[in-house]
């Protein structure tokens, strides 16, 4: 007794083809790169501004990649210069810009616009700088605290307020 499996096969080739197309539409849409094309840096901070996890990270304007992991130090943690430091950013960089990033290069939380999305700017450090390599943990520039800014601006109007008041 023989089965005819050509109906079978054909949905069975179907179903898989499917499943590798949209597999590889949301490979391509999700922004993925091989592990060998990129390298980590480390860039400790303060204070991280609103950066979450999948922040662009650009060099000179271009993304080149992005912050993987963000992990809170212990209280007192001090970078190499001895400075106090709360935080450190895993940024997943592209190896095609891996000439620029060098010792003297600076780290920025910077944002878009007035109220656009927060990214991590690197400028670029000067040729005869040496590189920063793979892993490497480098202190960046911490942003402004527009909070503290605000309350203060907050409290130095109050005080401004009762001076006008006291002296009509």
């Amino acid at each position: 007794m023989t089965r005819n499996y050509g109906t079978e096969v054909k949905v069975g080739v179907l179903v898989f083809s499917a499943l590798a197309l949209t597999g590889g539409f949301l490979w391509l849409l999700g922004d993925y790169t091989t592990l060998a094309s990129t390298y980590d840096v480390y860039v400790e901070y303060v204070f991280a501004g609103g950066v979450e996890l999948g922040t662009p990270v650009r060099v000179s304007g271009i993304k080149v990649g992005k912050v993987t992991d963000i992990e809170f130090l212990k209280p007192g943690a001090k970078d190499s210069a001895g400075k106090e430091v709360a935080i450190r950013l895993t940024l997943n960089v592209s190896k095609k810009v891996k000439e620029k990033i060098r010792k003297d290069s600076e780290f920025f939380i910077n944002q878009a616009g007035i109220i656009g999305e927060r990214y991590v700017e690197i400028t670029p450090g000067s040729a005869s700088a040496p590189l920063i390599e793979a892993k490497s943990v480098v202190r960046g520039v911490d942003p402004p605290r527009f909070d503290q800014l605000i309350s203060q601006g907050m409290g130095l109007f109050g005080e401004v307020s009762e001076i006008v008041e006291n002296n009509r």
